[in-house]
């Protein structure tokens, strides 16, 4: 259990990743259906479901 919860993403990471600034918009993202695991109030994710989210994201834009 513990080596799956170090593979998990902190906010910043997501943040990292996806190059955004604003904690704003990782609200707006979750709120969109980026999935987290919540524990208490610490907010984690897996960082292929962030990576396919992102992915997803970006299909659908240039699709638009």
């Amino acid at each position: 259990m513990l080596n799956q919860q170090s593979q998990l993403w902190t906010e910043k990471q997501v943040r990292e990743y996806a190059q955004i600034k604003s904690r704003n918009k990782i609200y707006n993202a979750i709120a969109e259906g980026l999935p987290v695991i919540r524990t208490g109030r610490l907010v984690r994710f897996r960082p292929e479901s962030v990576v396919a989210f992102f992915e997803g994201k970006e299909q659908s834009e240039a699709a638009n």
